[in-house]
């Protein structure tokens, strides 16, 4: 673990902060944006204001850009701060997106029906038919899917 990291996990007032970051990631696929924190308690008014060098008062609605975060940290004892390793590494997640999440699943629904069609079988032939024009027939078998997918 980073000594960033460390850092960041020995006070528990950046927890939500790191969280929204987290969360703007999944969300734009980048880490840019604002983070919007509401009510913060005296805990992360406390530790913000250190970082940002603003000041921010306990129960503050307060926004804050992952650029000029990103930014702090780089001019800061922690040069070779990197975003993505502080999150995977506070949070304990593999960093990805919420469009490379949906094409993941996509995939994994596209092996499971692939591993049907093995050859010139009218069952194979009706399946790809399904598949490939998106009929009735494949709505019930997405849905079916998704909802049986842990079982399988």
């Amino acid at each position: 673990m980073r000594e960033y990291t460390k850092f960041f996990k020995s006070n528990i007032g950046y927890d939500r902060f790191i969280n929204c970051i987290y969360d703007k990631y999944k969300s734009l696929g980048k880490f840019s944006g604002v983070i919007k924190l509401s009510s913060l308690n005296k805990d992360e008014s406390f530790v913000l204001t250190r970082l940002f060098g603003i000041t921010m008062k306990e129960n503050d609605n307060v926004s804050l850009s992952v650029k000029k975060f990103i930014d702090i940290m780089k001019k800061s004892k922690f040069s070779d701060f990197d975003i993505s390793v502080l999150i995977s590494e506070y949070l304990n997640v593999v960093l990805s997106s919420k469009k490379e999440d949906i094409n993941k699943k996509i995939d994994e629904e596209e092996r499971f029906y692939d591993s049907f069609i093995k050859d010139d079988s009218i069952g194979s032939k009706w399946l790809k038919h399904s598949i490939l024009n998106k009929d009735l027939a494949y709505n019930i078998l997405h849905k079916r899917y998704k909802k049986n997918k842990f079982r399988i």
